[in-house]
C-alpha cells in the first residue's frame, strides 16, 4: 500500500484539514486539589485520509501533537499517545517510540528486552515503571490491545538504535506486545541468528 522509499517530509498538524480531533483532559471531579490543566487535550478521533494521501504521494508526514476540539480549540496531546492513535489509525504494524531511556526497566532495574502486555499493566499497577517511561509504556499497551503487532520503546541517541532494536538477537530497548502472539521476537530473532 505505501511506497518503498519516502523522498520528503511534509510537517502538519491536527488543525490541518482537522484531521485529528481532540478534547480537553478535564480535572477529577472526585479531587479537588486537581490542577486545571488548561489546553492539554486527549485524542477524540484522527482522520487518517490525509495521511494515507501523503504516503501514497511518496510524502513523510511529521505530525506534530496538536488537535482541534468541536468548538474550534486547540490542544497540545501527549505526543506518545498520539503515535499510538496514529499507528492504530493507520493500520500499523510496529510502532517505534523514541525516547533518551533506554527501554522498560523491570523490578530488578534491568532493561527487559521483550515485554508482554499483562506484564506491563502489572509493573505499571505497581509503580514499577515511573516518570517520562509512564505515558510511553501506556501508550505503548493502548497500541498493542488496539492491534498493532509491536511497540518497541529504544533509545534514540544510540548510533543505528532502530536498526540494533529490529534487526539483531538482543535489541537495544523494550518490545511491547499481545499475551495472544506466539513468541514473536523470540522467534525472529532466533532466525535472524541463524542455527545454532
Amino acid at each position: 500500500m505505501y511506497p518503498d522509499t519516502l523522498e520528503c517530509a511534509v510537517g502538519l498538524n491536527g488543525q490541518d484539514g482537522r484531521f485529528i480531533r481532540a478534547r480537553p483532559i478535564l480535572p477529577l471531579p472526585d479531587d479537588p486539589e486537581a490542577p486545571d490543566l488548561g489546553f492539554v487535550g486527549e485524542v477524540d478521533s484522527i482522520d487518517s485520509e490525509p495521511l494515507e494521501l501523503l504516503l501514497s504521494r511518496d510524502f513523510a508526514p511529521v505530525v506534530m501533537p496538536i488537535g482541534v476540539s468541536a468548538d474550534n480549540k486547540t490542544y497540545h496531546i501527549n505526543s506518545d499517545h498520539l503515535a499510538g492513535q496514529l499507528a492504530r489509525a493507520l493500520k500499523a504494524e510496529k510502532l517505534v517510540l523514541m525516547t533518551n531511556m533506554a527501554g522498560v526497566s523491570g523490578r530488578d532495574g534491568k532493561i527487559l528486552p521483550i515485554l508482554k502486555v499483562t506484564d506491563a499493566d502489572e509493573l505499571m499497577c505497581d509503580q514499577v515503571v515511573r516518570r517520562g517511561m509512564q505515558p510511553r509504556l501506556a501508550a505503548a499497551i493502548a497500541a498493542v490491545r488496539e492491534g498493532v503487532r509491536s511497540v518497541h520503546i529504544v533509545d534514540g541517541s544510540v548510533p543505528n538504535a532502530l536498526l540494533l532494536e529490529l534487526l539483531t538477537s538482543e535489541g537495544v530497548g523494550t518490545a511491547v506486545r499481545s499475551d495472544s502472539q506466539a513468541n514473536f521476537f523470540a522467534d525472529s530473532r532466533a532466525y535472524l541468528l541463524g542455527p545454532v
